[in-house]
């Protein structure tokens, strides 16, 4: 019943429109499943029939070839060389041994170079064992120590080996053995001497594989215990060979039958299994597994086209309603899209435009007001901060220990009276330059050349207060216009603690490394001494474990030094944080002995700037 009422809350233009779209929907779903019903049975009754044939071939060509292996052994058996060897073993003479193995060499190379799929031959006699002399044989490995020659010795037939590693000769060459008995003539009978001779596993592979080309399917031999014959096949993760052999032998219902196929499940996959039972080896079968999903996807063809055929039947009436439906939806669809814009890209530029005045229109326009005066009220917001933000670097940068230009004017009055007059006019000019720098005219931020040359002045007058101290050099990548504008003052304080601090205890070998570089979108200035250093985690104090305490290096200054110390890194990695939003950063990494390595990384462009060039403005800092 609550269905239902909801049903009739709606719109009379809805519920027409709802009751085209069920019935489409019911006339595809039973068309489209009948076609495919139809389709997939047909579709997997023919790939079954093609792929039995196809199995049935492959099959025969495996048999054919094993087959053709097994008469090259007779053959062998049939040689003089043979014969002489077997004569030999079984009157026990041991000394025309190598006499033998050479003779025999022609008769393997003949027979390896007719079956290329062999990898190698081994016939064993009681006078020892004999082999293509270009094969290295593991000598430490018997065949009359073997299980192999247990079960030959009791079937008194050939014995095929599944697919192993070759124990008998070094290269240890994944390979599937055959082990006959030797047989000599009707008048001279023969004991213990056997022929092995070893398969290549992958060539072996390679020829069902050819012969299944045409099948996207996977391949694979198992023996009677559902054993992998051969390796190489690939095996799927979810199928499971002793399974897969259970399942066959329910559908052959103990008939051991020379082929056939069945369906088997496996990790929520279903396949079509088409199999071949080899005539030589009859414990060896052929499987071709064709994932069921993949063979009926060619039936997505005619179940889409049946669909397509049902859809040109009722396009007219859906494109009807969905135009009317579009058409009365149309206003309210256009006021939601722009409260979206506002709610995901905080546009409060949007505005909604209407030239009519229904109920729509109305609450378009009320949206406009609102966002006027929500404008108006950011704007607002942003002026103040900005001025708290000003009134802050002023005062931040205020701050600045004027100790240094004491010191500059004792060590020119003592110059001046030790009559080093050159040295008392360069620093009076560098003095100059950097008052002219460090004021900019009053503003807060400077070109980075203009920082740089403050900097540099600043260096150039300690090194005339501490002779011999230090040495300095100053580097940047040519990438980077001298005109890009950051904040002022942020490199001086970090030099001044290199020298105070970092060389407390030196009175020369002194050196400070300052490199400017960019990466991507940010700017790096990075100043670096070969001080005392200092350890990091006594070095971080309250105030910065609180603001990071997870990162090691954001580190002012450690406990055991001044407080100005610590308070003039402070003051920049303040001053950073105001005028950059918080984008900057100013890293530092020492170590008791290794000098100390300050970084600051501001961003390229401010976050205003980004702003102001998105909406075509322009405007200064």
């Amino acid at each position: 019943m609550a269905t239902m009422n909801r049903l009739y809350n709606l719109s009379f233009a809805t519920r027409m429109w709802l009751s085209f779209v069920l019935l489409i929907i019911v006339s595809i779903l039973a068309t489209g499943w009948a076609s495919y019903q139809i389709a997939a049975n047909r579709l997997q009754e023919n790939a079954t029939r093609m792929s039995q044939d196809t199995v049935n071939k492959a099959g025969q060509v495996f048999d054919e070839k094993l087959q053709k292996i097994v008469m090259s052994m007779m053959s062998l058996m049939m040689s003089d060389s043979f014969h002489k060897v077997t004569s030999d073993s079984s009157l026990g003479i041991t000394s025309r041994y190598y006499t033998h193995l050479s003779e025999m060499q022609p008769v393997f190379s003949q027979l390896l170079f007719n079956e290329r799929i062999l990898q190698s031959v081994l016939l064993v006699t009681p006078i020892g064992d004999f082999y293509p002399t270009n094969i290295n044989r593991d000598t430490s490995y018997s065949f009359y120590d073997t299980e192999l020659y247990e079960q030959i010795k009791q079937s008194r037939k050939a014995v095929w080996v599944e697919g192993h590693e070759d124990a008998f000769f070094t290269g240890k060459d994944r390979v599937v053995s055959l082990v006959i008995e030797g047989v000599g003539k009707a008048d001279r009978p023969i004991r213990n001497v056997y022929i092995l001779v070893n398969i290549k596993e992958n060539d072996l592979m390679a020829l069902l594989s050819q012969n299944l080309s045409a099948s996207a399917g996977q391949i694979m031999v198992l023996n009677a215990d559902g054993h992998p014959v051969l390796q190489p096949g690939g095996i799927a993760a979810d199928v499971d060979p002793a399974d897969l052999r259970r399942t066959m032998k329910e559908a052959d219902r103990g008939e051991a039958a020379s082929g056939g196929r069945f369906e088997y499940h496996a990790g929520g996959s279903d396949y079509l299994v088409n199999y071949y039972r080899s005539e030589l080896v009859p414990d060896w079968i052929v499987y071709r597994l064709e994932s069921k999903d993949e063979l009926l996807g060619q039936a997505d063809a005619i179940k889409w086209a049946a669909v397509l055929i049902m859809g040109v039947c009722v396009v007219a009436a859906l494109v009807l309603s969905i135009f009317l439906t579009r058409f009365l939806t149309q206003p309210v669809t256009k006021l939601v899209r722009l409260m979206s814009r506002v709610e995901t890209k905080d546009d409060l530029s949007t505005r909604y435009r209407s030239k009519y005045k229904d109920e729509v229109s109305q609450a378009g326009h009320a949206f406009n007001h609102m966002l006027d005066r929500i404008q108006l009220l950011v704007q607002e917001i942003h002026g103040s901060e900005q001025l708290k933000r000003k009134a802050e670097m002023k005062a931040l940068t205020a701050q600045i220990d004027p100790h240094f230009f004491y010191n500059a004017l004792h060590t020119v009055y003592c110059k001046s009276v030790l009559g080093e007059n050159e040295q008392v006019n360069e620093m009076i000019i560098a003095l100059s330059d950097m008052f002219r720098l460090g004021l900019n005219n009053g503003e807060d931020v400077t070109t980075l050349q203009a920082e740089l040359d403050h900097v540099q002045r600043y260096l150039l007058i300690q090194q005339n207060c501490y002779e011999e101290l230090f040495e300095y050099s100053i580097g940047r990548t040519p990438d980077i216009a001298d005109t890009h504008p950051v904040l002022k003052l942020i490199l001086q304080p970090i030099v001044e603690n290199s020298i105070l601090h970092g060389f407390r205890e030196r009175h020369s070998g002194g050196a400070i490394r300052i490199e400017v570089r960019a990466e991507e979108e940010w700017l790096l200035l990075e100043v670096t001494d070969n001080g005392d250093g200092f350890d990091m985690e006594q070095a971080r104090g309250p105030e910065d474990r609180e603001a990071a305490p997870e990162e090691e290096h954001t580190v002012i200054l450690p406990a055991s030094q001044p407080a100005r110390q610590g308070y003039a890194l402070r003051n920049i990695r303040d001053r950073l944080a105001l005028y950059y939003d918080q984008k900057a950063e100013m890293t530092v990494y020492s170590a008791p002995g290794q000098g100390t390595t300050v970084t600051i990384r501001i961003p390229m462009e401010r976050e205003g700037e980004r702003h102001a060039d998105e909406n075509g403005q322009t405007g200064g800092h």
